[in-house]
């Protein structure tokens, strides 16, 4: 059973209560008790939360209908009007049945940000359950959570003597995750934060790198953040589900999954990043709304400093970041030159295609935050990226409209006084045509390499017999125009019908040029004759790097 508090600026007290009595049913039975309501509190507003999560339902999963003695109608999919009535007390039930994860929209890679109940655990998500008045004050708030008795619970809110939760806010109320049942966790204190890390059954493989890496990486994006950290925070590694793996940042919570396949090395590397941009974007998220045209900072700016934050912390050693940077300047080009739109354009509908938009959006937008951090470290002005972001941050005017735009990064350049780069902002911005990084650093004293070499033979692909299941678009399958969902059924002129002849036949080439032929969304065969790819290869120097340590 799980039982929260909620309180409204309309009343003195508020109950939330969620029920978990036996996990085969599969449902929370929900109760909200609203106390002390005011006379003329007349109509309330109610809603559930939107925009959680990144694949998104046309209304939220309901058993039925809000339940109440008093006057509920339902205005949309999300909200509702409760009238008071003039009573001083009100109740308000509800049951969500946990169906999520089996949603056309979700069902696949966006399973894991939504909830679950199994026979021994479960992972609760706030936004699919609560229904919460448009404004609550943080010391209205109280959240309880009762689960079967040999049941634990994990929240990221500060805990109470009675057992129940202070959520910081509503929005932490309505995002936040919670763990219950038998998770494996792993808890200790941060920089004055409460990190807690804790491991669905099936996980155990990834404990030790996992929690070797992260407090580090926690403790490094604090202090690059400079602000006072949260009370505690909630990483929960869900049930594994195939597709590789992936993260997505609530308000004092992140859910994460990892692929069962993928080798434990690969993972953890992955994962060192993918929690360092994650937990970055937590800095933001409690801020403000970045617009799409500046989507190149809250993902590029974010993928920079995921990179660069761990590297300075010793988490990643130079050679990584060096290999790495110098890879994401290829990117980069590649990226620009095949999108053939500018990077604020990017971060419009296009983005969410995938493709060559969405890399300009991340290589282009990290590779932007290198080359800015550089100029603003000039030893002539001693400021950093780092400093740039505090003030874009933490400017007061989000708290009353959290919408950020280019002329809001344009004025903290300024603020910080640098308006001699504005211009330079916003012609690399704006420029649908490649940008030529060796020429920009150049200016800054850096001889960056530039050449083409012929792609590596291999498809560099995950595979369901012959059905690509997964590509790396910068690899050799990727870049001969190979996508996932493609059955392959000959590979230079040999008959493939296992996933070994594949890699097999893949290298042989044919009068050096790549024959293949195959199927694509139950469509004819497609036969392709082709030159081996080459790649666009920058090598960084090394003192581009260090004098990041600079300041």
């Amino acid at each position: 059973m799980v039982t929260g508090i909620l309180l409204l600026l309309a009343a003195q007290s508020a109950h939330y209560t969620f029920t978990v009595e036996d996990p085969a049913a599969n449902r929370v039975d929900a109760r909200l008790e609203l106390a002390g309501l005011k006379p003329d509190a007349g109509l309330i507003s109610l809603e559930m939360p939107q925009g959680f999560a990144y694949a998104q339902l046309p209304k939220p999963l309901l058993a039925g209908e809000l339940k109440s003695e008093a006057k509920i109608s339902r205005e949309g999919p999300y909200t509702w009007t409760l009238d008071s009535a003039g009573a001083s007390e009100v109740v308000v039930e509800w049951t969500i049945p946990l169906e999520h994860r089996s949603a056309p929209e979700v069902v696949g890679r966006d399973e894991y940000e939504y909830p679950y109940l199994r026979a021994d655990h479960g992972m609760l998500v706030m936004g699919t359950m609560v229904v919460s008045p448009e404004q609550l004050e943080q010391d209205q708030i109280e959240v309880r959570f009762e689960v079967p008795n040999d049941w634990a619970v994990h929240a990221p809110w500060p805990a109470q003597e009675d057992g129940s939760f202070r959520p910081p806010n509503l929005g932490s109320l309505r995002d936040d995750l919670i763990a219950i049942g038998n998770w494996d966790v792993h808890q200790e204190h941060v920089s004055g934060m409460q990190l807690t890390i804790a491991f669905a059954p099936g996980q155990d493989r990834l404990r030790a790198g996992v929690v070797k890496k992260t407090a580090p990486i926690v403790a490094a994006m604090l202090e690059h953040f400079g602000t006072t950290p949260q009370d505690g925070y909630l990483f929960l590694f869900g049930e594994p589900q195939l597709g590789g793996y992936g993260g997505s940042p609530k308000s004092q919570s992140m859910t994460l999954y990892v692929a069962p396949d993928l080798p434990v090395d690969f993972a953890i590397e992955g994962m060192t990043h993918l929690i360092a941009h994650e937990f970055h974007h937590t800095w933001m998220r409690a801020r403000c709304q970045p617009s799409d045209e500046l989507r190149f900072l809250s993902e590029g700016f974010t993928d920079y400093f995921a990179y660069f934050v761990p590297w300075r912390a010793g988490v990643v050693d130079d050679a990584s970041f060096q290999a790495t940077l110098s890879g994401k300047l290829g990117e980069a080009e590649t990226a620009h030159r095949s999108a053939q739109t500018s990077m604020q354009l990017a971060g419009g509908p296009v983005f969410f295609e995938g493709g060559a938009a969405h890399d300009l959006v991340y290589s282009g937008g990290l590779v932007l935050g290198l080359w800015l951090d550089h100029w603003l470290r000039r030893a002539d002005h001693g400021s950093t990226l780092e400093n740039l972001l505090r003030v874009f941050y933490e400017d007061p005017r989000w708290k009353e409209n959290p919408e950020a735009r280019v002329e809001h990064l344009v004025d903290a350049l300024t603020r910080i006084g640098r308006k001699d780069l504005v211009d330079h902002l916003r012609e690399i911005s704006t420029n649908e045509q490649p940008i030529d990084w060796q020429a920009r650093f150049g200016e800054l004293g850096y001889r960056v390499e530039r050449k083409l070499i012929p792609a590596e033979l291999s498809v560099r692909a995950n595979f369901d017999g012959t059905t690509i299941t997964g590509i790396d678009p910068q690899g050799c399958g990727g870049l001969l125009g190979l996508r996932a969902g493609d059955t392959l059924l000959q590979v230079n002129g040999v008959a493939v019908a296992t996933e070994a002849e594949v890699r097999a036949a893949f290298p042989q080439l044919v009068d050096d040029k790549f024959e293949l032929s195959y199927t694509r969304a139950d469509g004819p065969p497609i036969s392709m004759t082709a030159a081996r790819p080459t790649i666009l290869r920058y090598t960084i120097p090394l003192e581009l790097m260090t004098d990041l340590r600079s300041q």
